[in-house]
């Protein structure tokens, strides 16, 4: 069928068809009078991107959801979409409050905040593929709530921003599989219970000793077990823990967010003293 029946059938406008042809969402038959000419694959393949936009997503974001190319690009898709109903949430309530209390200025410094905070966040997903950036995410958006008042702390969000806008993870094929499966199998609230548990730990790492003690020995004795070792999940924390100390994320990235993040500074001294009372203890 030719352009304006395909456009009636997937209640699309033919501009928007046009549209999808230029973007390469599409390739349908140029006939020898040069109109175009969808087939039943077109026509299938056009319902799916009427759908996709209207839960949307962007001709780019399309592109990678109906290649399929990987399970964790496009569970980076729907993060994505997750952090943009977050931050705009957030504005909302800004909104509604200036509207009530009519504070212009502090208004500005919460917008500035939100939208450094947002900023981090999209960057961070951008980098980190599926859990993992899912992971970072939930953990390092608590500490980004803090007022940059000071020029170190500018200077810090400018090296975070820099930090990740050229940082590039090349993973290999057989751990990105690995990564996609996790990504699918876990559930939000995986993450968020390690986030709160390391909150935990670094809060009060006596109580949280006692309370885990058992399940924390299993898991120390299974790590140290040949499975673990020969299971692609001691293959992907390797890579991540070797690449992370190569490209600069903890000579570069964790010092800087320390330094933007009064209270994430206070949380990692928190932590490297729960390290040391678990080296004790584990060491007895």
């Amino acid at each position: 069928m030719l352009i304006g029946e395909a456009a009636k059938k997937t209640r699309l406008t033919k501009k928007a068809v046009e549209y999808y042809d230029e973007c390469g969402l599409i390739n349908p038959e140029i006939s020898e009078n040069g109109y175009r000419v969808f087939s039943d694959e077109d026509m299938k393949r056009l319902k799916k991107i009427s759908v996709l936009r209207n839960l949307g997503l962007s001709a780019a974001e399309i592109k990678v959801f109906l290649a399929g190319e990987s399970g964790a690009e496009i569970q980076r898709i729907a993060e994505k979409k997750s952090l943009e109903a977050e931050a705009i949430k957030e504005r909302e309530r800004l909104l509604k409050r200036l509207i009530s209390e009519g504070d212009w200025e502090k208004t500005s410094e919460e917008t500035e905040k939100l939208k450094k905070k947002y900023s981090v966040l999209t960057r961070l997903l951008n980098c980190f593929p599926g859990f993992l950036g899912r992971y970072l995410i939930v953990h390092f958006a608590p500490f980004l709530n803090d007022p940059v008042t000071t020029t170190e702390q500018q200077e810090a969000f400018d090296t975070i921003v820099f930090f990740l806008d050229n940082l590039t993870i090349d993973i290999p094929h057989e751990l990105r599989e690995f990564l996609s499966e996790i990504t699918k199998e876990a559930d939000d609230s995986l993450t968020e219970r390690m986030s709160e548990n390391l909150r935990k730990t670094a809060e009060n790492p006596q109580k949280y000793l006692e309370e885990n003690r058992e399940s924390i020995e299993l898991y120390m004795k299974f790590k140290e077990t040949q499975e673990y070792k020969n299971s692609p999940a001691f293959r992907l924390n390797e890579f991540f823990r070797k690449i992370s100390c190569e490209n600069g994320y903890y000579d570069i990235f964790i010092p800087a967010v320390k330094t933007l993040s009064p209270s994430y500074r206070e949380y990692c001294e928190k932590l490297s003293q729960a390290d040391r009372i678990f080296a004790e203890k584990f060491g007895e």
